[in-house]
């Protein structure tokens, strides 16, 4: 039974690399990938080549059961399409492998585990929102000022001065980009 695996990372510091070895560690022959960092039509047409490709028979292969969608419902709803289908699902993590029915609580536990993923993603979700607010209450975040207050200050003092640019970006340290949108906004000021 051919064993076509599936990859997919979250985002775009993620790598495949760890996925595709264990894949090929067992034998998998055909490779699809998709990546779900805003890509969303890029990884269901990713998903979509992987369903055209496989036939009755064949068996999908993943690392982690979350890797084949980002919802209960849709990693639920993918399954019942490969059951129907005659196409097996296994996962490296061992939370499903279709080939071994022996166990009739293998989708009771299939679907446990897809609820426990998702459930995971918006807990990491809403940590991370939380952290980003509270960054944001402090004032922190976001690209650090090209130059303090007292710093544009003296700069705007500059311009008045009729400093080049190149020496305004020189002398406080700033790109000669940087040193004409702040005396453009010194001049509008």
């Amino acid at each position: 039974m051919p064993l076509i695996r599936f990859a997919r990372v979250s985002t775009v510091g993620q790598s495949y690399e760890e996925q595709i070895k264990q894949l090929e560690d067992i034998g998998c022959f055909k490779i699809f990938t998709g990546k779900n960092s805003g890509e969303k039509k890029k990884n269901a047409s990713r998903l979509k080549e992987l369903l055209d490709f496989v036939r009755e028979g064949d068996t999908i292969v993943v690392t982690k059961l979350d890797r084949l969608g980002r919802s209960t419902s849709q990693i639920l709803n993918l399954y019942e399409e490969l059951e129907s289908r005659g196409i097996g699902l296994k996962s490296l993590d061992g939370v499903i492998d279709t080939e071994k029915r022996a166990d009739p609580f293998d989708k009771v536990k299939f679907v446990f585990m897809a609820a426990l993923a998702e459930m995971e993603r918006n807990l990491i979700r809403e940590r991370t929102l939380e952290g980003r607010l509270a960054k944001g209450e402090d004032g922190k975040g976001g690209r650090p000022k090209a130059l303090t207050e007292e710093q544009k200050k003296a700069f705007w003092r500059d311009v008045k001065k009729n400093y080049s640019i190149s020496k305004l970006a020189q002398k406080y340290n700033i790109s000669n980009s940087t040193a004409y949108r702040l005396r453009k906004e010194a001049k509008a000021a």
